[in-house]
């Protein structure tokens, strides 16, 4: 009786511990930040594996998939307190990673820039803000790069080219840094190009309607003048045709007796 009630208590130690092995243990892990990112940053999670490191692994939010990375990586853009959530992360064919939580702030320190593109050549001023911290000298970094410092938390770029195109952000003397900005130039707005002089329609000019009136007059004056002396030439010809006493040029009456008693004894 005592061996099989010693035996029952050693298997249920070998289970416990295998268990808190398994557990503090796992085959697959995912890498997340402890503590609360800054809204608007950039969050990589990192799924590991003992046995696979350099593969496709798949993430998961809430019980939705969220996407998969190459390398077991997975980048958030521009984080936001609607990506607060579980996340973990598993390898094909293998098992899930423990449940590990994100957590999203707003942010401390923020940079003001230009949501639009900007044109070649204006003035473009960065401002720096915080929320305990408005009037404080702040730093300004591009790419990666100091850019240079700004009293008031103000930093112009002078004559802006493409070149200075880029991610920006900022900080102020022992604070954190803003989220990334992203500052795009376009090219100077061409001037519409200078029209060539040309002489204008005909139907534009403001004498055209009254010289098509005076021309259809004129036109229709000589056509009325060439039908009357048309009409006065074809009765003059009808006249002398008719006549047989009508000479060529000239009229004569003979013995100045008039014409109709010719024919009389």
């Amino acid at each position: 009786m005592k061996t099989s009630a010693v035996s029952l208590l050693l298997g249920v130690s070998v289970l416990l511990l295998s268990g808190q092995t398994v557990s503090a243990d796992p085959q697959v892990s995912l890498e997340i930040p402890a503590l609360p990112v800054v809204a608007g940053s950039d969050v990589t999670l990192r799924c590991r594996s003992k046995d696979q490191v350099a593969l496709e692994a798949f993430f998961i939010r809430d019980g939705s998939k969220l996407g998969s990375g190459p390398e077991g990586q997975f980048t958030i853009r521009n984080v936001q307190p609607s990506d607060e959530g579980l996340y973990w992360c598993y390898f094909d064919q293998t098992e899930e990673s423990p449940r590990r939580r994100l957590s999203v702030r707003g942010p401390q320190v923020s940079l003001e820039i230009p949501a639009l593109p900007v044109v070649a050549g204006s003035d473009v001023t960065l401002r720096c803000r915080s929320k305990d911290q408005v009037a404080l000298e702040a730093f300004f970094i591009r790419d990666g790069s100091k850019l240079g410092s700004g009293p008031e938390g103000q930093f112009t770029i002078r004559n802006v080219q493409p070149s200075d195109e880029g991610f920006y952000w900022c900080y102020f003397d022992q604070t954190e840094e803003s989220p990334r900005r992203r500052l795009s130039v376009r090219g100077p707005t061409a001037p519409p190009p200078h029209p060539s002089p040309s002489i204008p329609p005909l139907s534009s000019s403001p004498l055209t309607f009254p010289l098509l009136t005076a021309g259809a007059a004129v036109g229709s004056l000589v056509l009325l003048v060439q039908v009357l002396v048309g009409v006065l030439w074809l009765r003059r010809n009808k006249t002398g045709t008719n006549n047989p006493f009508s000479l060529p040029g000239r009229h004569m009456w003979l013995h100045g007796d008039d014409p109709l008693a010719l024919g009389s004894p």
